[in-house]
């Protein structure tokens, strides 16, 4: 965060990252940064209408061979025109449409905090959890994170370093988003 304040402030550019990276490397190198940051954001955006849709189904019990094929396509597909449909209509109106759904997206974790808050046990937050396994593969609900891959579990200090490496990689990504609106902002 703070490299990206820095770099926002002394670049005050709208292409943020590619700004950065020609001035260090060259047009060939920011052009291929624009280009793969593009693909990533495409590729990220990509899996919501999805990952909606199996909330739907999941919340409204509906069977996955009920919903598949063309209507789920069809149901996606109709989603992200929808979507893009809003983005096309302006600033103002996404601007307001996002707060709506930070609101409701927000509101179920704001209200468990509160009814939550007279059950913290403030001398629990830095025990290491207790594990008996050595790797700490029982700590994970499913395989996917405990699986084998082309990385060994290692485990370092008690640390799990390839799901830590995956959820500190994923928590950070698109930090460098925010330079993109330090053109917008002014000298005080």
């Amino acid at each position: 965060a703070l490299v990206t304040a820095e770099l926002g402030a002394a670049f005050q550019d709208p292409s943020a990252g590619v700004a950065w990276v020609e001035e260090a490397f060259g047009e060939t190198m920011a052009c291929l940064c624009g280009y793969l940051a593009w693909v990533s954001g495409a590729t990220d955006n990509a899996i919501y209408p999805t990952l909606f849709m199996e909330y739907v189904t999941s919340v409204a019990g509906w069977e996955n061979d009920d919903f598949s094929g063309w209507t789920r396509f069809g149901v996606v597909a109709l989603i992200t025109i929808c979507l893009a449909g809003l983005n096309y209509t302006g600033l103002e109106i996404v601007g307001n449409a996002s707060m709506v759904v930070c609101v409701i997206a927000m509101s179920p974790f704001i209200i468990l905090s509160i009814m939550a808050a007279p059950n913290v046990v403030p001398s629990r937050w830095f025990q290491m959890p207790e594990v008996s396994d050595e790797d700490g593969a029982e700590l994970f609900d499913d395989d996917f994170q405990t699986s084998e891959g082309p990385l060994p579990l290692l485990t370092l200090g008690g640390i799990l370093w390839r799901p830590y490496l995956n959820n500190l990689f994923w928590n950070l990504n698109s930090f460098d988003s925010a330079g993109s609106f330090s053109a917008e902002t002014t000298s005080a």
